[in-house]
Formats: structure tokens, sequence, C-alpha cells
């Protein structure tokens, strides 16, 4: 098979695992903990990322964005633009300053949970003076970053199974 070939299988195949993931993460009470819901497209997509580089990386953490935005109630684009500016991030910190190591791609994956997080929380909550909306905050915008970051262990070996096969 053709260096070409791989290339593009490898890419078909990130693919197909977003696309699953975003099913999975869209299925209601799929691994859900006290009512804390895992997002699952953009941790990986941040692994696709580091693995990858920052061109790759930006589609992926688009894609998987706006993959968010369709389940989501969010406003549409917002996790999309939100997403790649996080995986474009992630590719350069670990091209330029980061080794790219299992624990550097899970404070990445914290990282960007908990910027989202933060982005969303204040921008649909915080800024219209609520009562009491950093009980929001605490038991929902936290526990959905750490929980979801939590997945970025398995996506990175997976992926990187996957990049180290192709690569061979």
């Amino acid at each position: 098979m053709s260096v070409k070939n791989k290339a593009v299988l490898k890419y078909v195949l990130y693919s197909l695992i977003i696309v699953l993931l975003a099913v999975l993460q869209s299925t209601p009470g799929f691994l859900s903990v006290a009512g804390i819901k895992p997002i699952f497209t953009i941790p990986a997509a941040i692994c696709i990322a580091v693995l990858e580089g920052e061109f790759a990386g930006g589609i992926f953490c688009a894609a998987a964005g706006l993959f968010c935005d369709v389940s989501g109630a969010e406003i549409f684009g917002f996790n999309g633009l939100v997403a790649m500016l996080m995986g474009v991030s992630a590719a350069l910190l670990v091209i330029y300053y980061m080794k790219r190591k299992l624990i550097s791609v899970v404070l990445l994956c914290l990282a960007a949970m908990l910027i989202r997080g933060i982005l969303s929380f204040f921008l649909f909550y915080g800024q219209w003076g609520y009562e009491r909306v950093w009980i929001l905050f605490l038991r929902q915008t936290l526990p959905v970053a750490v929980y979801s970051a939590a997945f970025s262990v398995l996506f990175y070996l997976l992926f990187n199974r996957i990049k180290s096969r192709f690569e061979a």
C-alpha cells in the first residue's frame, strides 16, 4: 500500500471514530454519572491534533465541535470555533514547547475542556447575573470538564496506536 493510501485510510479511520464518538456522546444516559455526561469528541480531536499537527488537528477539532453543536444547546458554531482554537493551540504547544506524552495530552485536554466550559458558562449563564449561579458551575461545568478529560487517556492510546500502525 502506498504512503498516500495509508494516510487517507488513517484519516478516514480517525473520522469514523469521531463520528462514532459523536453518536455515543448524544446517546441519552450513556456513561452518565450523577447526571454528568462526558463530551467525547473534543478530547478525541485534541488527541488527534497532538499526534498529527495543527492543520489536521484544527480540521478534526472544528468537526468535533460542530458535532457537539448539533447535539447541544449552545449557539451553533460556538463549540466548533472554540474546539478548533483549542486543537490548533494544543498542537502548536506540543510542536514548540511540550513533549508528546500522555500526561501532556491529558493536561491539554483538561485545559481545553475547562476553557470551553468557562466560556460556555459565562456566555450563557454568568453574564445574566443570576443568583447562586456558581453552584451550576461547580456541579455541572467542572465535573463535565474533568470527566471528559479523563477519557483522553483512552483516546490518546487508541489514536497513537492507529498512527504507529499506519506509519510503520
